[in-house]
């Protein structure tokens, strides 16, 4: 259930807790559950720095997202339009990260911002190269992303 805003949603789930408590309990102490639990504990023991590693990962892909989300307009990010838009994905990224790209369905990760079906179509036969799309809007857009995603400065 979409909540609009976040403390509504927190309170809603703390009503769920209050009232489904019985049952939370007994997922969390099910052997099932408990093996798994186990298991990564295991693994994180092993290795601490992997548990380290996990969360910097963790707090850095939340920073990205929370970005993508903070940036949103009803205007296309290149030219600034209002007409329908569509989601932008980041096809060489989604090749080399998680190889949705080649099946078709790109993951969150990949998902640049939302624009035009022109612009959108244009940056897909230029192949995101920057040599083509200079600094202009469209090129800048590039540039922003690729920061966003990799962490790399072109």
């Amino acid at each position: 259930m979409p909540y609009k805003h976040v403390k509504d949603k927190r309170a809603n789930a703390a009503l769920y807790r209050a009232r489904n408590r019985k049952a939370i309990r007994a997922r969390a102490n099910s052997p099932k559950y408990v093996a798994m639990r186990k298991v990564r504990i295991a693994k994180l023991r092993k290795n601490p720095k992997l548990h380290e590693a996990f969360k910097a990962w963790e707090r850095s892909y939340r920073k990205k997202r929370r970005m993508k989300i903070i940036g949103r307009k009803k205007r296309c990010d290149i030219c600034k339009r209002i007409i329908p838009l569509k989601i932008d994905h980041d096809h060489v990224f989604a090749k080399t990260h998680c190889n949705h790209g080649a099946n078709g369905k790109h993951c969150k990760k990949c998902r640049r911002g939302r624009l035009c079906g022109n612009c959108n179509t244009a940056l897909g036969k230029f192949q995101d190269n920057l040599l083509i799309l200079g600094n202009g809007r469209a090129g800048r857009y590039i540039k922003k992303w690729k920061t966003i995603l990799t962490g790399e400065n072109q």
